[in-house]
C-alpha cells in the first residue's frame, strides 16, 4: 500500500461528453489535495482533450482517437499500452464495458473504483452506488470517499467553484 504523501499514479477515465468531463475536474482537484505528490492522468476523446491540456489538476491527458474509438483492436491496444504504466488508483467515472477494460488490464492496481451496475464491474474492487439525489459533481466525488476512508486516508473534498478552471 502507499501513504498520502507518496508519489502515486492515478488514472481518471471520463472520455465522452465535454460537460461531464468538465464536471469531473473537482474530482481531479480533490485527488491532488488528498495525494499532493500524485500524478493524475486523464483519459479523454481527442475532440475534448485540448480543453484539458495544461490544467493544474491534470498532469497528463491521454487521448482516444476517432480511429481507436471505432476499431476495437486499436482501442484494446491503446488500453493495454496505457495500463502498462502502473497505476495505484484507477477511477472509472464512466463505468461502461468499454471503460472497464482499463481495470481489466490493471488487476494489480490497489484501488480500481467504478460505479455499481448490475451484472458488470467485475474488475473493480470498489463499486460505488450512486445516490440519485446528488448532482453529478457530488456523485463523482462520492466515488472517492468509501474506499479511501476505509484505507485510512483523509479525503479532501473541495468546493465546485474553486475547481472549474477550464
Amino acid at each position: 500500500m502507499f501513504s498520502q504523501n507518496d508519489n502515486i499514479n492515478i488514472l481518471v477515465i471520463r472520455f465522452k461528453r465535454i460537460g461531464d468531463a468538465i464536471l469531473s475536474l473537482p474530482l481531479c482537484h480533490s485527488l491532488k489535495l488528498t495525494f499532493p505528490n500524485s500524478k493524475v492522468d486523464f483519459v479523454l476523446y481527442e475532440d475534448v482533450a485540448p480543453l484539458f491540456e495544461g490544467h493544474p489538476y491534470i498532469d497528463n491527458v491521454i487521448t482516444i482517437t476517432k480511429e481507436e474509438q471505432k476499431n476495437p483492436f486499436k482501442y484494446i491496444k491503446k488500453v493495454f499500452n496505457v495500463t502498462r504504466k502502473k497505476y495505484d488508483i484507477i477511477i472509472d467515472i464512466m463505468s461502461t464495458p468499454k471503460s472497464e477494460l482499463f481495470c481489466m488490464f490493471s488487476r494489480k492496481t490497489p484501488f480500481r473504483i467504478g460505479r455499481y451496475k448490475k451484472k458488470r464491474g467485475f474488475f473493480y474492487n470498489y463499486k460505488m452506488k450512486e445516490k440519485e439525489s446528488l448532482n453529478k459533481v457530488d456523485k463523482f466525488l462520492n466515488q472517492l470517499l468509501p474506499p479511501f476512508e476505509e484505507a485510512g486516508f483523509e479525503v479532501k473534498k473541495i468546493m465546485i467553484l474553486n475547481s472549474l478552471q477550464v
